[in-house]
């Protein structure tokens, strides 16, 4: 099992490799050098000699030294706060002093009623970074409430619905072991595809413990076959030997002079046959994404992962995001880091509009429950986002502390197994001619028809002549394709999903959505003509 961390008998928090931590010789409790105000210098000096004592041993073996500690923090010329980190200044803000630590902290930083620096006071809490399940993401429930009576008429529709809907709620979170074991008997459903997605907040700080979990999952009978990572943080100038037996890879390096928070690695096993998709990997101030194609017997499918910048313009990052969609056709699978809660789907609007935008795409989210937990909140910020699955297809989330964020795996269900390492597709993606629409065509049509519909003679007056009705209709439509044709220009392109049919050159304006919708109503129509009769 991947060891659970220590934490920080000062801040509570998690200590990972690459911080300098101070263990007592007494009672082998774990400190941050920084949480005791110690330098890094000093600290290494510590560490070499092999005997330090801690703040509270050393409370209990000199009754004086709350006094002596109390003297040197009023000399110091400059106090920090241990909750946060950052200055402590006496006319700008109001601080809280311990009365039995003596560490300060600000008014504001002070969240709880009792010290969270002294262990006398308070125990230290080992479920902060466990999850919370009780929080829970499923925007299918109001759509199949809402539609249950008319399931029959959805068909399809209604399947894929109760599909996606299905694996949101059997989304669950197990440890390492119980993964592996439920896995024994889950391989024998035919998983296609199985992917495992962290946000691993560093390699140089936690990729060894990734490999402790990796070779824990890999001696299991259904070894994962994608790992992908969000901030790497590896330079593309720096050698590094962040590498996985056994898999390949590809990767986005981070960005220049950023020290942390990019940087994007796909992992894949040797037998597959992954190539990286050059248009599907990109970068601009508000994401980056990764992307490859994986060749199979069915077909092409295409793996992303993607992650999108911290407090960047979330409308300005949909219009972004809105361009890539249009470049994706096809089985495509989209995972990462979005920073967007789903926990907020009906109360925030801009996390409703990223939802819609990708659902209106035929995706739909496969994870629902925290994929990141702190000290005081937990939210689903991960997640994968798919646009072909089968009933069958599974997401767990992995309880475990490589980083902040929980790692969370999908297991895919298609209807034809993966091809080998020498296999080539047998299925040539198909040819088809589609409407190019993007921003800057969108722009140039809504100019044209704006043109278009000032010249006409508009009026609110109602025609009854059925052949005026039909000349007027004649003409606003000729005018209309003619508009619709210069403005979103034709383009050839592969299309691996030959069932789908979406902006196609012989349907340009009727989505696949539209057109089931037209099914439906049709439907209805006929079912209500046979109720009251063939000549109603």
């Amino acid at each position: 099992m991947v060891p659970c961390r220590e934490r920080c008998c000062s801040c509570a928090r998690q200590v990972y490799l690459h911080d300098i931590a101070m263990i007592c010789s007494m009672d082998n409790n774990v400190y941050h050098s920084t949480c005791l105000g110690i330098s890094n210098k000093c600290a290494y000096e510590l560490i070499d000699q092999g005997d330090w004592t801690c703040p509270s041993c050393m409370r209990g073996m000199f009754p004086f030294y709350d006094h002596d500690v109390e003297r040197e923090v009023a000399a110091a010329k400059t106090t920090y706060c241990v909750a946060c980190k950052k200055l402590i200044s006496p006319l700008k803000h109001v601080r809280i002093t311990c009365s039995i630590c003596k560490f300060i902290v600000h008014k504001t930083c002070s969240t709880l009623n009792i010290c969270t620096t002294c262990q006398y006071t308070i125990e230290t809490d080992c479920t902060y970074n466990t999850i919370k399940a009780e929080k829970y993401f499923n925007p299918f429930n109001d759509i199949l409430v809402n539609t249950d009576d008319h399931h029959d008429d959805l068909g399809d529709t209604y399947d894929t619905f109760y599909i996606a809907h299905d694996a949101l709620e059997t989304c669950r979170v197990s440890s390492l072991q119980q993964y592996t074991d439920s896995m024994s008997n889950y391989c024998k459903r035919n998983t296609n595809i199985s992917l495992l997605t962290l946000n691993i907040n560093g390699c140089k700080g936690n990729f060894y413990e990734f490999i402790a979990m990796h070779n824990i999952l890999h001696s299991g009978t259904l070894p994962i076959q994608f790992y992908c990572l969000n901030e790497t943080n590896i330079k593309s100038d720096e050698p590094h030997d962040f590498v996985i037996p056994g898999y390949r890879s590809i990767t986005l390096p981070s960005i220049r002079n950023k020290q942390k928070g990019s940087g994007l690695s796909i992992y894949f096993m040797n037998k597959l046959n992954f190539t990286k998709n050059q248009s599907l990997t990109t970068r601009n101030q508000y994401f980056e994404c990764l992307g490859g194609n994986l060749n199979t017997n069915h077909g092409i499918v295409k793996v992303i992962v993607f992650y999108r910048f911290n407090n960047t313009n979330i409308k300005k990052f949909l219009n972004e995001f809105t361009s890539l969609l249009s470049k994706i056709n096809g089985p495509t699978i989209i995972s990462g880091d979005f920073n967007i809660d789903m926990f907020k789907y009906k109360i925030t609007s801009h996390v409703s509009d990223f939802c819609n935008v990708l659902l209106s795409r035929g995706f739909a989210p496969l994870i629902s429950l925290t994929t990141r937990a702190s000290t005081t909140t937990n939210t689903c910020i991960d997640n994968y986002w798919v646009n072909f699955y089968e009933k069958g297809t599974s997401t767990t989330v992995l309880d475990s502390s490589i980083s902040d964020h929980f790692p969370i795996v999908l297991n895919l269900v298609t209807s034809s197994p993966l091809g080998d390492e020498n296999a080539s597709p047998t299925e040539h993606p198909r040819i088809v001619t589609k409407h190019v629409i993007n921003d800057t065509t969108m722009e140039t049509f809504e100019t044209n028809i704006s043109a278009f519909a000032a010249q006409c003679n508009v009026n609110d007056e109602i025609i009854f002549d059925p052949l005026i009705a039909k000349r007027n209709y004649d003409h606003f439509n000729i005018h209309f394709s003619r508009i619709y044709s210069q403005a979103f220009i034709r383009s050839e392109v592969s299309d691996s999903n030959t069932k789908s049919s979406r902006n196609t050159h012989s349907k340009p304006y009727i989505t696949t959505g539209i057109a089931k919708s037209c099914k439906i109503k049709n439907k209805l129509h006929n079912r209500w003509i046979n109720a009251r009769g063939t000549n109603h």
